[in-house]
């Protein structure tokens, strides 16, 4: 689980252990790794890593491979979101988004592509936005960086059925997490007609997401309830998309 100490990324770690996976939580943040370890005990173990290091990523894997046997899932739940315009981005701010949201990706596909296709079985889920598919202010990176995420999945799906590996993309709307509170705070700081309080009300279902029923999500498609789904990227966004409320 990369990313596994924030909201989704952990939200997937209770329910997979739960459900009696053995789990690699991967994450910068020691101290909320450390923590969710210790919460759920030997089912799963913690280690540093940055999404964005090829090494961070083979680390992991061995990680996984030596302490449990195999590695039958991945989930890519990580991302950052600086908010900024588009004439204030600078190219230094860009290609460190793309680095941490897309070729990080990238690089967990390939660190498990090895015992994937040993075993010939595998599910990778990687979590996208909605922003791929709906623009939003300020975020013009983050928006690019999650559009390639779901080009990624469905690619990558197609090309690795032919091992049994599945691939696809969750793309959640607003949900409650470290990310969103960022990126609303930073809106509701330049934009005087953004009102926190009530910014979900008009989505179709009325209120902010829940980590957990985004988890719900990618834990489905990462087990074998979802064994003939790959190549798709599926909307866990409140109807948002769809439209909003009259």
């Amino acid at each position: 689980m990369a990313g596994g100490a924030g909201a989704i990324g952990a939200s997937q770690v209770r329910l997979l252990v739960r459900l009696g996976a053995k789990v690699v939580v991967a994450d910068l943040n020691d101290a909320a790794g450390q923590s969710l370890v210790a919460e759920l005990g030997s089912g799963c173990v913690f280690v540093h890593a940055d999404a964005s290091s090829e090494q961070d990523w083979t680390d992991v894997v061995s990680t996984a491979v030596s302490r449990f046997g195999r590695v039958d899932m991945l989930s890519n739940s990580f991302g950052i979101a600086p908010q900024s315009t588009f004439a204030d981005l600078s190219y230094e701010e860009y290609m460190r988004l793309i680095a941490v949201n897309q070729t990080a990706v990238f690089l967990g596909i390939k660190a498990v592509l090895t015992p994937m296709k040993q075993q010939r079985s595998g599910s990778i889920v990687n979590v996208s936005s909605g922003a791929a598919y709906r623009a939003q202010p300020y975020l013009f990176a983050y928006s690019a960086s999650k559009a390639a995420v779901v080009a990624m999945s469905r690619d990558a799906g197609v090309e690795l059925g032919a091992y049994g590996i599945r691939v696809n993309a969750i793309c959640p709307g607003g949900t409650r997490s470290e990310l969103n509170t960022a990126t609303t705070t930073a809106w509701a700081r330049t934009r005087p007609s953004y009102d926190r309080e009530h910014a979900f009300d008009r989505h179709p279902l009325g209120r902010i997401g829940e980590p957990e029923e985004v988890a719900n999500m990618a834990v489905f498609l990462l087990s074998d309830a979802a064994s003939y789904c790959t190549g798709n990227s599926y909307l866990v966004d409140g109807g948002l998309l769809a439209g909003i409320r009259p």
